[in-house]
């Protein structure tokens, strides 16, 4: 149907606007929008936006810029408000950028982003608060796990359970603060050489993105954050290569949560012995 997006205009509207249908599924809706149109998908955008949790937030956010039209409506949104740019991360402004290369606002945002984000590399201000709350809020590990299971097991696994193709995390109890959060909110520096960043660049220009499971004459296998998996025939592939200096896991999965919520996190972590 999302091939056929303008004809079907009114039946992605239908999903965007109701409340029966998952996350995902709205999702693809909006992304169809995006090429049906462009403004009624920015206005399905904004109300789901604001719905959102943090993490949610990233995970759209990923999703849509590694496409054209929706890398578009995502510049569109930071263009009329209705996304703080605080919310765009450096690899995410790459890629919009290098999907709308004729647009100045994209070269621009690009520019923007990556300013701040070297600014905060300078300074540590966001390590630094986030070690103020390890020391100064108690954290409820009960209420830590549930968050703990959402966020990390959609990768890694403990114990055995978990999607377990990123690093296990038995263990993490005895990891110093400092390390462990910066590996949390800066992944591309603590990056373990096997979990380098795949990109895919199909023929119709999209980007497919995450870890390489397998890869081979026939095609290239990939993992995604929450486990899933795709398989990508090699006559659809334009290119493909491990992005340097790029970890599969996402930037930003905690910066949004409050106070409590990464304590109650970090309290959790702090039971996996």
């Amino acid at each position: 149907l999302a091939k056929s997006a303008k004809e079907n205009q009114e039946l992605f509207e239908s999903i965007a606007k109701s409340h029966d249908y998952s996350f995902d599924i709205k999702v693809i809706a909006i992304k169809a929008l995006a090429t049906a149109s462009p403004s009624v998908a920015l206005s399905r955008f904004k109300d789901l936006y604001a719905k959102l949790s943090s993490m949610d937030k990233s995970k759209i956010l990923n999703s849509f810029v590694l496409h054209p039209k929706s890398s578009q409506l995502v510049l569109n949104a930071v263009q009329k408000k209705i996304l703080p740019s605080e919310d765009i991360h450096l690899d995410m402004a790459e890629k919009i950028k290098t999907h709308l290369r004729r647009s100045p606002q994209a070269k621009n945002l690009f520019k923007q982003v990556n300013e701040r984000e070297s600014k905060q590399k300078g300074n540590n201000e966001t390590l630094h608060k986030f070690m103020r709350i390890a020391k100064e809020v108690k954290g409820n590990p009960k209420n830590g796990q549930s968050t703990f299971t959402a966020l990390c097991l959609s990768c890694h696994a403990v114990g055995g359970q978990g999607a377990g193709f990123a690093p296990p995390l038995d263990g993490s109890a005895h990891r110093e603060t400092e390390a462990l959060l910066t590996s949390i909110l800066d992944p591309d520096a603590a990056i373990e050489s096997n979990y380098n960043l795949f990109r895919i660049t199909k023929k119709d220009k999209s980007i497919v993105e995450g870890y390489c499971e397998k890869r081979d004459d026939k095609g290239t296998t990939l993992r995604f954050m929450g486990g899933g998996k795709l398989f990508v025939p090699a006559t659809d592939i334009s290119k493909q290569d491990f992005v340097s200096s790029r970890s599969v896991m996402p930037k930003g999965l905690i910066e949004n949560f409050s106070d409590t919520q990464v304590a109650d996190l970090l309290a959790y972590i702090g039971t996996l012995k």
